[in-house]
């Protein structure tokens, strides 16, 4: 688990990412596996309310995801490329509202698929659409980049991101 403010803790891993993305800890997520799947009721008594679940791909561990499920009073937001979403995993976040997926994206599809692959644009903006449909919360990440800065910084992309 990695943090300099205990109440936050985040755990990365880019060993098991879906797609090829240029950074990552894998030491901080297995740090952060073993202890949610271990520990996790040692969070809630030191008072952390708050575990990031990101970099690779986290819901790669459905047992990591439903594990956090379980711990409802921890908020879990899942820094997520959107490319495993399903149903079984819709079911879920409607049953566990403190998994909170929060999609990787780079701007708009020409970005976004030059980064993680063809077509991962696409299926953010699906399993986006279906977060709305079943009006369950989640967040979107940009990394933002000399190459997509004027991009994600318009206000027509602001825009779409809120719709």
């Amino acid at each position: 688990i990695c943090s300099h403010n205990p109440q936050i803790p985040v755990d990365i891993d880019k060993e098991k990412c879906g797609i090829s993305v240029p950074y990552g800890d894998v030491e901080g997520w297995k740090k952060a596996i073993e202890y949610i799947q271990e520990h996790p009721e040692e969070a809630e008594e030191m008072g952390i309310s708050f575990i990031l679940l990101a970099g690779g791909e986290p819901m790669i561990r459905r047992d990591v995801i439903e594990k956090a499920g379980d711990r409802q009073n921890i908020l879990f937001p899942i820094f997520t490329n959107g490319t495993l979403m399903n149903d079984t995993y819709f079911r879920m976040l409607k049953k566990c509202r403190n998994l909170v997926p929060i999609f990787s994206i780079e701007g708009r599809e020409k970005q976004t698929d030059a980064r993680r692959g063809e077509g991962v644009y696409e299926k953010v903006l699906t399993a986006m659409e279906e977060m709305q449909k079943e009006k369950l919360l989640f967040g979107s990440s940009v990394t933002v980049t000399k190459d997509n800065l004027e991009e994600v910084t318009s206000d027509a992309f602001i825009k779409k991101l809120e719709e």
